[in-house]
């Protein structure tokens, strides 16, 4: 997913009702991950949504709240 903030809130507003569409199946860009534009939506709607950011890690929506796991590669 990637849109401008305000046209992808809209848009993620309306899916759930009128789509199968899940967040967990999901992929979105960085500026999706913005905690002001997943606000927008309400992470109570978008557990499960991922996505990638600017700096190359990853953004989790996980029970209601956005969560940044630590990379793993590069450990023993």
């Amino acid at each position: 997913m990637a849109d401008p903030a305000t046209g992808w809130a809209r848009m993620t507003r309306r899916l759930p009702r009128s789509t199968p569409w899940r967040p967990g199946r999901t992929l979105a860009t960085a500026a999706v991950g913005d905690p002001r534009t997943l606000a927008l939506v309400g992470l109570i709607n978008l557990n499960g949504l991922t996505g990638a950011t600017a700096h190359g890690t990853t953004w989790l929506v996980e029970d209601d709240s956005l969560q940044h796991p630590t990379p793993t590669w590069g450990r023993p």
